[in-house]
């Protein structure tokens, strides 16, 4: 409970760390690192929209994302719920004075933050091997969201694509083992440029 009222990146660098600290309990376990998965998808047909292939676990991965936040938008602007939570993220103290629980609310945000994550590592089966190091792409989550805004989620969303566009061109023009690099060196130039994200852009005009 420390971390409630801290700034944002406190509970982000914590779940980081108590991220590892399971990571590495699990790997401790005989045999646990030599086990891999694969979640496969009931059709493999890409789908071709004019040049491009799209694979099916891409495709799936597209419409889950766009529809999840979809639902999360109409969460934070039509429930109640969601209002609270977004009182709570601007001024604790005023939410409070207004009848709003802060407590409950961190654990609220809590347990939809930990709902997503486990969304995503859905998506991520088909794409990838389920094992127990599958956690450590998020670390590519946190430049897309501090590049997008931590407060923001369609920013979120764009930090997520130019991320993705990023690595890609990286990999393409850039020798091996500088892709990582750029993600991180991308994230540093937009916190020059915008302190709070790309997607605080619009807010502050």
């Amino acid at each position: 409970w420390r971390a409630i009222g801290q700034p944002h990146l406190t509970p982000v660098l914590l779940t980081f760390g108590l991220g590892l600290v399971i990571r590495g309990a699990v790997t401790s376990v005989p045999d646990a690192t030599h086990r891999m998965h694969r979640l496969s998808l009931p059709w493999s047909r890409p789908l071709a929209v004019g040049p491009v292939q799209l694979a099916p676990e891409h495709l799936t991965v597209i419409l889950a994302t766009c529809t999840a936040c979809a639902l999360l938008a109409l969460f934070f602007r039509r429930s109640r719920a969601g209002l609270a939570l977004r009182a709570c993220s601007e001024d604790p103290g005023v939410a409070a004075m207004l009848g709003v629980s802060p407590a409950a609310m961190h654990a609220l945000a809590w347990a939809l933050g930990a709902a997503l994550a486990a969304f995503a590592g859905v998506l991520l089966a088909p794409v990838t091997f389920v094992e127990p190091g599958m956690g450590i792409v998020a670390l590519k989550a946190f430049p897309a969201a501090v590049i997008g805004g931590l407060a923001s989620l369609p920013g979120a969303l764009l930090g997520g694509l130019f991320i993705g566009l990023s690595e890609a061109l990286a990999g393409r023009f850039l020798p091996d083992g500088v892709k990582d690099l750029t993600v991180y060196g991308l994230m540093l130039a937009v916190l020059l440029l915008f302190p709070r994200g790309i997607g605080e852009i619009g807010r502050s005009r």
